[in-house]
């Protein structure tokens, strides 16, 4: 009987610590893996602003075209990168490069924007651009379709209109009549400039920014990938066929926004930069782990 018991005592002890031990090898199983889930966030990270510090100086010390950037002296990369947001990967990590001037400027918000909001929510053209017109001028007398203090003060918005000539930030359209629900950054930039680059809009932008066709559009884009020194040629064209010429000049910024996202073994880590490179400021910079 007691060799029984004893027994009995050994069996469950012997289950106990077995039991213990798988225990415990999966706790150190869900450790390693944490860990190495972490290692491979850390090496994400480290290369994503190692290639960033690398664009930057191919950046600075290489020369601008109207659609790229030519630098004979950095090995490591292609002796032109485009600035048309085109991607190309390098390493681990997928980057695109895009010119300021190839997108919609919302410094002083004007008819691109407005289409751009049209192209998303019908009928919403005159909203927009009477709403944003409210939210800049100094009075409180509000357009037919536009909104001023009272609009805000119904609608329980919390805030009123910010009154001054100028948008701080793309971001501010968000708080505006009009805007609700909309996605617009990567259509956007909110850096002052003095003219435009069709050579580095997409087809959305460039209807936007120069109220043409998809169809016109699209054959800029052909003209681009297959023929770019017959683009202007086929731009010039295409301004003939409407009624009023496109006022903007063509001009390239040297301002670049540079999206770098880098996955290595699952784990992903985003960088967002925007880049003054005729006066070396780096005015923007966020970083997104995933």
């Amino acid at each position: 009987m007691k060799k029984a018991f004893s027994l009995s005592i050994t069996l469950w002890m012997t289950a106990a610590l077995i039991a213990g031990s798988v225990f415990f090898i999966k706790i150190n199983k869900q450790n390693l893996s944490i860990a190495s889930k972490l290692k491979n966030k850390l090496t994400a990270s480290i290369e994503t602003e190692s290639n960033l510090a690398l664009i930057k100086y191919y950046s600075a010390t290489g020369e601008f075209e109207k659609h790229y950037i030519k630098n004979n002296t950095l090995k490591l990369l292609p002796k032109q990168l485009l600035i048309d947001a085109t991607p190309f990967t390098f390493n681990h990590s997928t980057i695109t490069l895009q010119d300021t001037s190839g997108l919609i400027n919302t410094f002083f918000p004007d008819e691109p924007l407005y289409r751009l909001v049209e192209m998303k929510k019908e009928h919403s053209y005159h909203i927009v651009k009477n709403s944003i017109e409210d939210w800049l001028d100094k009075d409180s007398l509000s357009n037919i379709n536009g909104a001023e203090e009272y609009f805000y003060k119904q609608n329980n918005r919390g805030y009123l209109p910010r009154n001054r000539s100028f948008l701080s930030h793309y971001a501010e359209l968000t708080l505006i009549r009009g805007f609700e629900g909309l996605n617009l950054k990567k259509y956007l930039t909110y850096v002052p400039s003095y003219g435009v680059n069709p050579y580095t809009m997409n087809i959305p932008t460039l209807m936007l920014t120069y109220g043409i066709t998809k169809q016109d559009a699209q054959l800029l884009i052909k003209t681009k990938k297959r023929d770019i020194e017959n683009f202007e040629k086929i731009f010039n064209q295409i301004e003939k066929k409407y009624f009023d010429p496109f006022e903007q000049s063509l001009s390239y910024s040297k301002t670049l926004q540079i999206t770098i996202s880098t996955t290595i073994k699952g784990a992903t880590y985003s960088s967002s930069t925007l880049i003054d490179f005729d006066n070396f400021i780096q005015l923007y910079h966020d970083s997104i782990n995933f």
